[in-house]
């Protein structure tokens, strides 16, 4: 089945399709970012905890932690 669409209408088309898919894929490389922040950020104070119990010879029980 042919389209009736002219040639601009198919351009305008596929310019507003590549665009949508554009900031998807942005919004999804933002979203992977952020994950990764966050992921860095709950390593740095799982290091920062340990660093602390180390210091003051504590274990996680003493702070009545109970790991998962």
């Amino acid at each position: 089945m042919r389209s009736n669409l002219t040639y601009e209408e198919r351009a305008i088309r596929a310019a507003i399709s590549n665009r949508k898919a554009y900031i998807s894929l942005k919004l999804t490389g933002e979203e992977i970012i952020e994950s990764s922040k966050l992921r860095a950020i709950q390593h740095q104070r799982q290091l920062r905890t340990q660093l602390l119990l180390k210091r003051f010879r504590l274990s996680v029980e003493d702070l009545g932690i109970t790991r998962p």
